[in-house]
């Protein structure tokens, strides 16, 4: 049974008492140098410049457009008064830029690399969208424009409302694959071109 504060048995041979272990003073202050250790240069070791060298640099102009994408929202679907001006954003790009800059620094790469080693899947995923919305901006841009041609020809002929052309007349033609479609909405729904892999 264990107590707290056991007695001795008197068969056991009492401790001895300690003698200079560590060794005399005098001699652990010998082994202690009081040299000063060799400073590293001004510039670093040669790992660090290049990992300078290396570093991502975030500019002036793109923490100004992170201050006003920030604010686009709000002067787009509230009120236009929350839009910045360029002087605002002059003025508080620089405030911004340190935070950014800390970001690409520190905090996104650690973040990414345990996300990436986390979740292959959603970088794969991240890929198709990226490729997809790539291929839908382009065709919508042509859209867009074949709109404003036909709308600016119906303004200038002074004729009346006219079918919006393409809808069902045009052919669109895959560039990756080259199969053509008979309509845009068939087009958009080909995409992305699963035969040209």
């Amino acid at each position: 049974m264990w107590t707290p504060f056991r007695k001795k048995n008197p068969e056991q041979a009492p401790s001895k008492p300690v003698e200079n272990r560590g060794g005399d003073f005098d001699e652990a202050a010998a082994r202690v140098t009081s040299v000063p250790l060799p400073k590293e240069n001004a510039g670093g070791s040669e790992p660090e410049q290049q990992e300078r060298e290396e570093r991502f640099t975030i500019r002036e102009e793109w923490a100004e457009g992170t201050l006003r994408a920030i604010y686009w929202p709000l002067a787009e679907f509230h009120h236009p008064a929350w839009a910045i001006t360029e002087e605002e954003a002059r003025a508080g790009g620089p405030h911004l830029l340190p935070l950014m800059q800390a970001i690409a620094d520190r905090y996104a790469p650690a973040f990414l690399g345990r996300l990436a080693n986390r979740h292959s899947e959603l970088f794969d995923a991240l890929g198709f969208f990226a490729v997809l919305t790539w291929q839908k901006m382009k065709i919508v841009n042509r859209a867009i424009q074949e709109e404003a041609v036909a709308k600016a020809a119906r303004t200038v002929n002074g004729a009346g409302p006219a079918p919006v052309p393409g809808e069902d007349a045009d052919e669109h033609t895959c560039e990756l694959c080259q199969e053509v479609f008979s309509s845009r909405v068939k087009f958009a729904a080909h995409l992305p071109c699963r035969k040209a892999n």
